[in-house]
């Protein structure tokens, strides 16, 4: 099968700016999640994969075809971070003329793309009256018109409301259930968690990381994780647990309640089990605190900055 999104061996200068440095990604079905600090090249990364821009060196392919040809451009929907509308036209205007763009000349066609994505109640509104939220899901709606098999999104949940980003996420999740291959990339990581079947993280125009969470945290076996445990005997539990060599630290979190910092979290948990089972002492709470990406994130972050 062919690979949908394929980045082979991709870098992209600007000027004495690197932006991206040797990237090589396969993506197929299923939402990827893309995030990074501002500046570590996930722009440019979509923008490459929308054909809005060409390699330095490097190949960029959707569906076996490169990115920039008419070929892979109708296989593609983008929805930019920033958007350009006409102001006085209303929705259902804009997206039939994009319509006759793509050789569209099913009205039907656009009134499921529209009601798709929440935006029939609104379709005969001037553009220039719709919240931000309304105008993400107004560009959702024009990159969904010809039917593409891969979507690229460029922080789509900006200015959409809570309630919005949920419908957001629940489409996109369905898109991909049905085939589709989704790229999101967003600040927002406790959703992309939530939304997104593996994570591709960015720093200085590398990939950090690539897969899901709990598979990226496996690779890093000296990961340190932050454990809260409520129990019962929480002093008792402290002393037996200092003198794991996977334990780096303990301390007191409540009456009942110890903080555990480990590495080797998963020979952690397996330790602790064999533990409460011998001492039969009460566990009532087990939970990983730092388990975001967020704090997988800034992990990778530190440790590249120690090797460069």
């Amino acid at each position: 099968m062919t690979t949908a999104l394929e980045f082979l061996k991709v870098s992209k200068w600007y000027g004495a700016v690197r932006a991206l440095d040797q990237v090589n990604l396969r993506l197929d079905r299923g939402v990827t999640g893309l995030v990074g600090p501002n500046g570590s090249g996930k722009t440019t990364l979509l923008r490459l994969a929308a054909g809005l821009a060409q390699p330095d060196s490097g190949t960029v392919l959707i569906g076996g075809e490169p990115a920039h040809t008419a070929r892979a451009r109708r296989q593609l929907g983008y929805v930019p971070e920033t958007d350009r509308f006409p102001e006085d036209w209303t929705g259902a205007d804009f997206l039939h003329v994009l319509a006759r763009f793509h050789g569209i000349i099913s009205r039907p066609q656009v009134e499921s793309c529209l009601h798709r994505v929440g935006l029939a109640h609104v379709a005969g509104r001037a553009i220039g009256s719709y919240s931000k939220g309304m105008k993400q899901r107004l560009k959702l709606a024009q990159a969904l018109l010809h039917q593409p098999s891969v979507l690229l999104c460029d922080e789509p949940f900006n200015g959409v409301d809570p309630v919005g980003r949920v419908e957001f996420a629940r489409l996109l999740t369905e898109l991909a259930q049905a085939g589709m291959v989704i790229l999101v990339s967003s600040h927002q990581l406790e959703e992309l968690e939530q939304l997104a079947n593996q994570l591709v993280m960015l720093a200085r125009g590398r990939v950090l990381a690539q897969g899901t969470l709990s598979e990226t945290r496996q690779r890093l076996e000296t990961y340190p994780s932050l454990i809260y445990v409520e129990t019962s005997q929480p002093r008792q539990l402290a002393g037996w647990l200092l003198q794991w060599p996977m334990v780096l630290g303990v301390e007191l979190a409540g009456p009942q309640a110890i903080q555990v910092r480990v590495r080797q979290p998963h020979q952690f948990f397996a330790e602790l089990q064999r533990l409460v089972v011998e001492k039969q002492w009460e566990v009532s709470r087990l939970e990983t605190l730092d388990a975001s990406a967020e704090a997988v994130l800034q992990y990778l972050l530190a440790q590249r900055q120690t090797t460069i």
